[in-house]
């Protein structure tokens, strides 16, 4: 039987918030972390590379000591669940002939396995997304901080504060604010070769794990931008330039958290097939997902 493929992976997805944690604490250090978690540096070093099975009686502590938000820790779940099924089928000679008589697929040597012909997929290079502490919100107001951030990725893309304005209808002198701010906060810097701006991170994550004003503030604003827009494009080319759409659900509450962790991924992965291929226009993607019952 071929084996898993684990190596790395829990690196791979706790990464992003090792460094989100050394910039809130440049004294953080793993021998810190091992300390808090009551275990030897060495032995946390190796469960991190791969080399020491996750200690799961620890999932707690360390899910808690790093801040991880629930896309984070549902990744890392799902990675020590599937060390646990590697561990165990290791112990069977015969688990493939009994798991082929049972009409599902075999773990193949890939870093996603398949069972019961339901595939799970842990993938962290396909998202290598940074994490900002909380610290940074001021990168979500006004909205076009962001969204001028990500219009460097356009193929076009010019930095005349003019042309960002007619791009994102919005004044010069907004342009160019949002130019200063993310060159004084480290978001763009200039190329020296090219004189070009270039993104310091191609792909940003702000984990919250309650809910923030600067957040809603955001959020705010991009619905109501949807709306206007919805409201004021509604020829043929435009709409088939968008896509708004809903569903009312009787909704079973247990099944709310496996849902929600299911929107989580498909948001990403609804970003990474966007982006695939030479960017030529800049859109938001947007989910709301709330109750119309009162309690």
């Amino acid at each position: 039987m071929k084996s898993l493929n684990i190596q790395n992976t829990i690196e791979k997805i706790i990464e992003p918030a090792l460094l989100r944690k050394k910039k809130t604490n440049p004294n953080f250090s793993l021998r810190q972390m091992a300390l808090h978690l009551k275990l030897s540096p060495s032995f946390l070093t190796n469960v991190i590379k791969g080399k020491k099975k996750f200690p799961a009686e620890h999932l707690d502590s360390f899910i808690q000591f790093l801040d991880l938000d629930e896309i984070v820790a549902s990744n890392l779940c799902e990675f020590i669940q599937k060390q646990e099924l590697k561990s165990l089928l290791d112990q069977s000679k015969n688990f493939n002939k009994y798991f082929k008589k049972s009409n599902s697929k075999k773990i193949t040597n890939k870093d996603h396995f398949e069972f019961q012909n339901q595939e799970t997929i842990i993938n962290p290079e396909t998202k290598p997304y940074s994490e900002l502490p909380i610290t940074q919100m001021t990168l979500l107001n006004p909205w076009y901080n962001i969204a001028v951030l990500d219009l460097i990725s356009l193929e076009h893309f010019s930095s005349e504060p003019k042309w960002i304005s007619d791009k994102l209808g919005i004044s010069i002198i907004e342009s160019e604010n949002a130019l200063k701010f993310l060159l004084n906060n480290d978001y763009l810097s200039i190329d020296k070769n090219t004189k070009k701006f270039v993104k310091t991170d191609k792909k940003l994550r702000l984990p919250t794990k309650e809910s923030h004003f600067s957040v809603r503030n955001y959020h705010t604003q991009m619905i109501k931008k949807g709306i206007e827009f919805m409201n004021t494009n509604s020829n043929k080319d435009e709409f088939k330039n968008r896509l708004i759409t809903s569903v009312v659900i009787g909704t079973h509450s247990p099944n709310f958290e496996s849902a929600k962790s299911f929107l989580h991924e498909s948001l990403y992965t609804t970003a990474d097939i966007l982006s695939d291929g030479s960017a030529d226009e800049l859109y938001q993607l947007s989910v709301i997902l709330f109750p119309l019952t009162k309690k």
